[in-house]
């Protein structure tokens, strides 16, 4: 049961999985589970994106700003000090900088400004990427709601029909499922197009699925994420990063610190409360 999922999700990177992340991830699905033996879930309506809307307006109720479409291209630092961020339309004056994006990315923006041996820790962290294609439906798929998928020759490890949780009236009628993949981003899979990843994956699909048809989908659309999964190998505690960086004023929150949980928008939210009690305290003590 668990080599062939294991496999799925980390490729040929299994054998150097954390046995703890292992342990982790089977105490989390056990705690989401009532007296009785039944799974207790929660689901944002909307999706995620209804949290950030709300979120977003909340910022700006408060006096924020948030500037989308503008790129970060290097973290501006002087007597190592954090003075703020350059991005491609200019430089944004900051005495506080919290990054929360995947540790290479980290790497390219710090590099200026911290040692080389600072930058060697950053890059000892593997990622796997992902990638999602999800299916707009005019009628269930099945009635399963998470599917892992234990064949290795399936191309997805997870099949997760989100109508099967939160009615399909929450999305007009139609069925909403997806299907992901963690893969290293050098795959075929992850390299194809759109439709040619929708083609390759059809016939998949009925394979599990013997009643599906083509022409049941209305819509769909593929998502992919470069640095998706940091690769929790053993004694990754030891490899965590600090929320403090050499630079001071400079925070550090992702993914890639949340061990031994799972990478999830819970835990991101629990991150950033903690950077932000730390942000928060700092700038008390200086004022």
């Amino acid at each position: 049961v668990w080599e062939p999922l294991l496999i799925g999700k980390f490729g040929s990177l299994a054998s150097e999985i954390s046995a703890v992340w292992f342990w982790n991830k089977l105490k989390l699905r056990g705690g989401s589970r009532g007296r009785d033996g039944e799974e207790v879930l929660n689901y944002f309506r909307g999706g995620f994106l209804t949290l950030a809307r709300m979120i977003a307006q909340d910022i700006r109720h408060h006096g924020g700003e948030i500037r989308t479409s503008t790129a970060v291209q290097e973290i501006s630092a002087e007597s190592q000090q954090v003075t703020g961020v350059i991005t491609h339309t200019g430089r944004i004056a900051s005495d506080v900088v919290v990054a929360t994006f995947a540790l290479p990315i980290a790497v390219d923006l710090f590099a200026p400004h911290v040692s080389e041996d600072y930058l060697t820790e950053l890059k000892r962290i593997k990622y796997l990427a992902n990638i999602c294609l999800v299916l707009q439906l005019d009628r269930s798929l099945s009635d399963i709601y998470w599917l892992n998928v234990n064949d290795p020759n399936f191309p997805f490890v997870g099949i997760v029909e989100h109508t099967n949780f939160e009615p399909a009236a929450s999305y007009d009628g139609h069925h909403i499922v997806y299907l992901s993949k963690y893969l290293p981003e050098t795959d075929a899979l992850f390299l194809m197009d759109d439709a040619a990843l929708l083609r390759f994956s059809i016939p998949h699909i009925k394979r599990m699925f013997p009643a599906f048809n083509e022409s049941w989908i209305s819509d769909y659309h593929v998502w992919r994420a470069r640095y998706a999964q940091p690769v929790v190998e053993r004694n990754y505690s030891a490899l965590i990063p600090t929320v403090d960086t050499p630079i001071k004023g400079l925070y550090l929150s992702t993914m890639a610190q949340v061990y031994p949980e799972d990478r999830g928008t819970n835990y991101a939210v629990r991150e950033g409360r903690k950077v932000a009690k730390i942000v928060a305290d700092s700038c008390l003590s200086v004022g």
